[in-house]
């Protein structure tokens, strides 16, 4: 047995009794530490880590043994590895980063670590994808909320020119379209099918999602490479009140919108229903005549 095989089956007393080249690499240049990592062997990764084990070193994919550990959410090694001083942006050769692998895998836990430790929040895969990207598109809020506060990039596109908000909207993921569109997300970048973040939850029917970038001011007429926009992409969803609710969007003046988005904040009532309000002018009504009037 050597210290790779040692490593991944958790045979610590193996590394009490034997001498070893702590930096060594197998054929496909593992080391014990990154075997230690991969498979969650802890009381293997911290003795070698105090043994003064290089951190950094790359196998033949370009991981570390903190990104092996990111990935496979073995938090405590990570932990350590991040204590110690590894870098932190090393990129594999798919350019996946340890923030990026966890924030996939939605370990947030790492990745809470990684950010508050100054990882770089915008380094982007072969792909284009940023960590940002992968949260968003996999719903894994509590990451993207950490990502958008410390002051992540919202607008990068990847390879397919989807940003964070498309992916939300497209995905339906409500909590992190809400976030990236109040933190101030460009609106109407659109994907190389020319799609917008309205069109694409017009067409998967996110009811929400559409009213609350309407009310943020999203652009509804714009049309993607088919000639669709997003009040035929909803009914082509078969979402005919998404449609119709845009519709009335629409025709609605902007004085009048101003006015109602002004007294229903005014009045602590929830703005981002008014588009659905609009389509259904008695309860605009309804819900005037319940407060002061305006």
């Amino acid at each position: 047995m050597d210290q790779f095989e040692a490593a991944r089956i958790g045979d610590l007393e193996w590394f009490n009794n034997n001498k070893f080249d702590i930096n060594a690499q197998d054929g496909c240049c593992f080391t014990a530490l990154m075997c230690a990592s991969q498979r969650g062997r802890k009381e293997i990764a911290f003795a070698l880590i105090e043994k003064g084990a290089n951190l950094d070193l790359q196998d033949y994919g370009g991981d570390t043994a903190l990104n092996r550990a990111s990935y496979n959410g073995h938090k405590e090694i990570a932990f350590a590895i991040i204590e110690k001083g590894a870098n932190l942006n090393l990129q594999n050769y798919y350019g996946k980063t340890a923030l990026i692998c966890a924030s996939w895998n939605n370990h947030k836990e790492i990745a809470f670590a990684l950010i508050e430790k100054g990882a770089k929040l915008d380094l982007q895969t072969d792909n284009k994808d940023t960590a940002l990207i992968c949260a968003s598109y996999n719903g894994h809020k509590e990451i993207a909320f950490a990502l958008i506060e410390k002051g992540a990039n919202l607008d990068l596109q990847n390879n397919w020119d989807n940003t964070a908000l498309i992916c939300a909207s497209w995905s339906g993921h409500k909590e992190i379209a809400f976030a990236l569109i109040e933190k101030g997300a460009n609106l109407d970048l659109q994907d190389n099918q020319s799609n917008t973040a309205l069109i694409c939850a017009s067409f998967q029917g996110h009811k929400e999602i559409v009213f609350k970038l309407m009310e943020n001011g999203a652009d509804t007429n714009i049309c993607n490479v088919m000639g669709d926009t997003a009040i035929s992409d909803a009914l082509s969803g078969g979402h005919k009140e998404i449609a119709d609710a845009i519709e009335s969007w629409q025709r609605t003046p902007i004085s009048l919108k101003y006015t109602i988005q002004m007294h229903l904040k005014r009045c602590g009532t929830d703005t981002s229903n008014m588009p659905n309000l609009l389509l259904q002018r008695n309860s605009i009504d309804k819900e005037i005549n319940k407060h002061e009037p305006i």
